[in-house]
């Protein structure tokens, strides 16, 4: 496969006129790079902002699309990329340009076929809230960290680099029918057909909590509805392959239904709609768990549960949600 660039960077982005100079700013860099920038269908000034970026630059393409979603965004990134590896970067989050730079020098000649790297999470002034270690998982086979990727311990997103002749030789593409969770099907995909997996100790990311998005866009009892259907159909997939995986997504995702309810709903008609929808299900799934994959939080809250003690946590998610709301309007 013939590369022009060493890395293409694949921008997907929607009404980002407030954060994305920032994050193009950041990958300003003087190497064999480019930039695909993929807008989908939005209102604000952001096509301005970068047709600034891209006017007498070759290294940055911007295109647009109708509103079709992030899996096609990024779909329509990798059908322009010319790379020999893709990274795909959120158009609110940036990189650390130093380490970026270090990465493209010391890791890409390495012929790994995906290159994971650590990430900071940051406030929108750039203070550091947690470092995800990521280089914490080398030296495990592909089982170890298919099961880690699903357990939610090891992050799924945009924080590695995977060579593009993988995506072309095996057709791996976002499924575009999803809502939610299409980047771990498509992360699973890659690495079932990965020679060599490689984990840098390079802090290239920025991933960058705003304070006006609470855990996620969907409401509570469409997020279960959606999670159930994702449930099913990674049972169907690799529900003999990895089982522990399997379980320890599905256990989780109920965790955060619970606090998306607790956070949405007054307490006690949240926490009736609680017991009506998921209890029962989420006692079924902590037969079948493996802790020892899951973050020290979800073990926590596995332990919680376990005692009985699922109402005083739905209690504490609803104030705990509370006061974020609070804190987002005072700010």
């Amino acid at each position: 496969m013939n590369s022009t660039f060493d890395l293409s960077i694949i921008i997907p982005m929607y009404n980002a006129n407030n954060t994305i100079a920032k994050c193009l700013d950041s990958i300003c860099i003087n190497k064999p790079i480019e930039v695909i920038l993929i807008d989908d269908g939005s209102s604000d000034s952001t096509c301005e902002i970068c047709t600034k970026f891209t006017s007498g630059n070759s290294k940055f393409k911007y295109f647009y699309q109708e509103n079709s979603g992030p899996g096609a965004a990024r779909n329509n990134g990798i059908s322009h990329a010319q790379g020999k590896y893709i990274m795909f970067l959120d158009s609110d989050d940036y990189l650390k340009s130093s380490e970026l730079e270090k990465l493209i020098d010391t890791s890409l000649n390495l012929n790994a076929d995906i290159i994971y790297y650590n990430f900071e999470q940051v406030d929108q002034d750039g203070n550091s809230l947690r470092r995800f270690l990521l280089d914490k998982f080398n030296g495990l086979d592909k089982k170890d960290i298919i099961t880690n990727t699903l357990s939610w311990n090891l992050p799924w997103g945009q924080f590695k680099l995977i060579k593009r002749g993988i995506l072309q030789d095996y057709d791996i593409k976002f499924d575009e029918t999803i809502v939610d969770s299409e980047e771990l099907i498509f992360t699973i995909s890659c690495i079932e057909k990965a020679n060599k997996i490689l984990f840098t100790d390079l802090m290239v990311y920025k991933y960058v909590k705003t304070v006006n998005s609470l855990s996620t866009g969907h409401e509570g009892l469409e997020l279960y509805e959606i999670r159930e259907k994702v449930i099913t159909s990674l049972r169907e997939k690799y529900g003999d392959k990895y089982p522990i995986g399997v379980s320890n997504y599905s256990f989780a995702s109920y965790i955060q239904i619970i606090k998306l309810l607790a956070e949405q709903y007054k307490i006690i008609p949240g926490y009736k709609l609680y017991r009506k929808t998921i209890k029962n299900k989420i006692k079924n799934q902590m037969r079948e768990v493996n802790l020892s994959y899951y973050e020290k939080r979800y073990q926590f809250l596995y332990k919680i549960i376990k005692l009985g003690l699922d109402m005083p946590l739905f209690l504490a998610f609803g104030i705990r949600g509370e006061y974020h709301s609070k804190s987002i309007k005072r700010s």
